[in-house]
């Protein structure tokens, strides 16, 4: 999973069918500054992300199936969540058995 910023749209007037009702984003991957980390993709949303926000992105073929409930999706890149916070400054372990 990594973080990106929502760049623009594109735009497709002929697809295939996993396409239609569908927005495929241009995302900027971003390292943990929020500094660009990596070259742009496409990606498919997933939650309704739009331009200039801050989302977090998969790669992975597993995920876009059961996201896009196709067997052999057409895309391994999707946008699964819009990041509302970060918070860096508090340390957490998780609890002792």
């Amino acid at each position: 999973m990594k973080m990106a910023l929502v760049m623009g749209k594109a735009v497709s007037t002929h697809k295939l069918p996993i396409f239609e009702n569908r927005t495929l984003l241009l995302c900027q991957p971003l390292d943990l500054d929020r500094r660009p980390s990596g070259q742009p993709m496409l990606a498919m949303d997933t939650v309704g992300a739009g331009e200039g926000e801050v989302v977090l992105i998969i790669k992975e073929g597993r995920g876009a199936r059961e996201f896009t409930g196709h067997e052999k999706p057409a895309t391994r890149t999707m946008i699964v969540a819009i990041v509302d916070q970060l918070n860096l400054e508090e340390e957490w372990f998780p609890p002792e058995k």
